[in-house]
């Protein structure tokens, strides 16, 4: 019997050591399509169908 998957739409890294945040979105069969990088101190929007602007002013670096 084949497994259904339930596809999660959005998926958010917060990368401190990077300082950056990542989104990836448009889940395909195996894998999100796109990715979008954000550094922290600017705020992003998740896609669809989140549509969630977060601002990341307050984002802690890595010690």
């Amino acid at each position: 019997m084949r497994e259904r998957r339930r596809g999660i739409p959005v998926y958010v890294i917060i990368d401190r050591q990077c300082e950056t945040i990542r989104v990836f979105s448009e889940p395909d069969v195996n894998r999100c399509t796109r990715e979008n990088v954000s550094p922290f101190g600017k705020p992003f929007t998740l896609p669809e169908p989140v549509l969630l602007t977060i601002g990341t002013e307050g984002c802690p670096a890595a010690l």
